[in-house]
């Protein structure tokens, strides 16, 4: 491999302000919230953070960065800030920092208060304003300055269901050395799965997000998922400000987080570059969510010398690990090898950042000159011979064989077959030919059935049928007893039996469904022969009222409405459940053979709407 260029920019990993949720989170409605919703905090921020943070980063990293500068830093900052915001007063005067001295150890390059007269909020980037919300004013409106009890800050509301995100444009891009962000938040409600602090890049992309894994927990995210919950874990504040510290070492590769005072992320390994704001958000939701944010406070210490240095020689190291010494012959890869650690010894001899950009970029030029030897036509059949066989026993082992028990000797011996060909072939492209036929032979076994003698699903709806009392038979007949809308009858599969409970008089199909009461009498079960996927519809439409769903492997799912009327159900893993106002859905995933029961929490009238039973091979 030959690899050139300049020494890439110090990646690092970024350490978010603590949000409690993610900007770009997905709702989730059934975490809402029991805490009394406030549109302002309730106590008022004081001039400093609530408690030091008890961590002090530095610039010296810890692990190995994953690359490194683009362009050579620049000198070491000084105490002042190296750039005031665009959105600050028109005064020529400095602004006073004073209070946000001590809030992060590097050089502070950004402080606001929000207690400028002068400050502007824009409503895009395009505004030029420091300040800015990112999304159209008709879908986020509401970012706006507030003052209570003498104190002034930002606060975001989300309203028509709309997420908020407003962003605090750097004062330049940070890709090197450690970049420190402070803030304090408060937030008004738990709930969901949602960010309200992130850092994105020029393109406006999440990098780094501190969100709500859970609506009573603190997690992190790096650009997409629900997020990683803290461990051990660390609960929400609501209606109280608290103190959040961000440290992205680029060096090091690591992100750090402080909660107030409290290290809570300690040099998380990940890298991120092109930071160029912080960004704060609500997350779209029925209930309008407010965060309130004051006291940012961003510091950057820059990369030394000899970090620098540390990077370059992982990197130059990393790319002589490219070159295969049987490309090369003997002497040219003792030539490779040379490059190498001349490069490492005028490195570590560099007094200057452009000193080691020079000795990377000619030992990297060094070890791409040399030229790899001529193969012989045997030596290239051998090579195209050995990629051959591990390419079909990789394609083979995708195959579980425990789902071809009919035709699985089949498999082995177009394997088998394929194997002996290759050995014997005498040319590179007769060793193509074979690998291709073989690889479509397999594909063209059979697996086994699911169900039955063959490969189909069961759907039952009882949604919309014609009323129908079935019979205290508890091995009903369900194709008699259960009617599709239309009249049809319903056709069970064979290896999918379906059984009524006891007193199954309470159980009716209705415009709703299938209908159930007595949650220790009347139940619906069937039983599954093989792997399957199983969808569940139900409905529930009145408040504390549910449904629980088992099976003999140990699924135990319940779904209710709790006495706001507010749907809930438990969680776990194997399966997805969503709830969309009283309907329900549950997906059980690969779910092995087994016996499934649907019955009511109580003596309610809950409803079943439709059973989906798809086999998997």
């Amino acid at each position: 491999m030959k690899i050139k260029g300049k020494i890439a920019a110090l990646l690092g990993v970024c350490v978010v302000a603590l949000g409690l949720a993610a900007c770009n989170g997905t709702e989730d409605p059934s975490n809402t919230s029991t805490a009394t919703e406030t549109s302002v905090p309730t106590s008022e921020p004081t001039s400093t953070s609530t408690s030091t943070p008890t961590s002090t980063p530095t610039s010296t990293p810890t692990s190995t960065p994953t690359s490194t500068p683009t362009s050579e830093p620049t000198s070491t900052p000084t105490s002042t800030p190296t750039s005031t915001p665009t959105s600050t007063p028109t005064s020529t005067e400095e602004p006073d920092n004073t209070w946000a001295e001590g809030l992060v150890n590097g050089t502070i390059v950004y402080a606001e208060n929000f207690e400028s007269e002068a400050l502007e909020i824009g409503t895009n980037p395009e505004s030029g304003k420091t300040i800015y919300i990112t999304k159209d004013a008709s879908e986020a409106i509401h970012t706006d300055l507030v003052t209570l009890n003498g104190n002034t800050f930002m606060k975001l509301v989300d309203t028509n269901d709309k997420t908020n995100f407003t962003n605090i444009k750097l004062p330049a891009t940070y890709n090197s050395g450690v970049l420190e962000v402070y803030a304090k938040v408060n937030i008004n409600l738990l709930a969901g799965k949602w960010n309200q602090i992130a850092l994105v890049n020029s393109t406006d992309t999440e990098l780094f997000a501190v969100r709500s894994v859970d609506k009573n927990y603190i997690g992190y995210r790096f650009g997409t998922g629900d997020g990683t919950q803290i461990t051990p874990s660390v609960s929400n504040i609501i209606n109280q400000w608290v103190a959040i510290k961000m440290t992205v070492n680029f060096t090091a590769g690591t992100v750090s987080l402080s909660y107030n005072g409290t290290e809570i992320l300690t040099q998380h390994v990940q890298a991120i570059s092109d930071v160029t704001a912080i960004q704060f958000c609500t997350g779209g939701a029925a209930t309008d969510r407010t965060v309130s944010v004051d006291d940012v406070v961003v510091g950057h210490t820059e990369a030394s010398l000899n970090d620098y240095k540390t990077v370059a020689s992982q990197n130059l190291t990393t790319a002589f690990g490219t070159y295969v010494s049987t490309d090369y012959t003997e002497d040219n890869y003792a030539l490779i090898t040379a490059a190498k650690d001349s490069g490492l010894t005028a490195i570590e001899s560099a007094t200057t950042f452009a000193e080691v950009d020079a000795a990377y970029e000619t030992a990297i030029a060094a070890m791409a000159a040399v030229e790899e030897k001529t193969l012989t036509p045997a030596e290239l059949l051998a090579i195209a011979k050995e990629e051959a066989v591990k390419e079909i026993n990789d394609e083979y082992a995708t195959y579980n064989l425990a789902k071809y028990t009919t035709n699985g000797a089949d498999l082995t011996a177009i394997k088998e077959k394929a194997l002996t060909d290759i050995a014997d072939a005498v040319a590179i492209e007769e060793v193509t030919t074979i690998v291709e036929k073989a690889i479509e032979d397999m594909a063209k076994v059979e697996k086994d059935p699911i169900i039955g003698e063959a490969q189909v699903s069961t759907a039952i709806d009882f949604k919309l049928a014609t009323a129908t009392t079935t019979t205290s038979d508890k091995s009903v007949d369900m194709t008699a007893d259960f009617k599709f809308v239309g009249g049809d009858s319903v056709t069970t599969k064979e290896g999918v039996v379906f059984n009524i409970a006891e007193s199954s008089s309470n159980m009716k199909i209705e415009a709703n469904g299938l209908k159930f009461q007595e949650a220790d009498k009347a139940a619906l079960s069937f039983s599954t022969t093989a792997e399957s996927t199983i969808t569940l519809v139900l409905y529930v439409n009145s408040a504390s009222r549910g449904m629980v769903i088992t099976s003999t492997n140990g699924y135990n799912i319940t779904i209710d409405k709790d006495a706001d009327n507010k749907a809930t159900y438990s969680t776990g893993t194997g399966y997805t459940t969503t709830a969309s106002s009283s309907t329900f859905t549950i997906t059980i995933n690969s779910a092995a053979a087994d016996t499934f029961t649907i019955k009511s929490a109580g003596k309610y009238t809950v409803y079943t709407q439709s059973i989906t039973i798809v086999g998997v091979n």
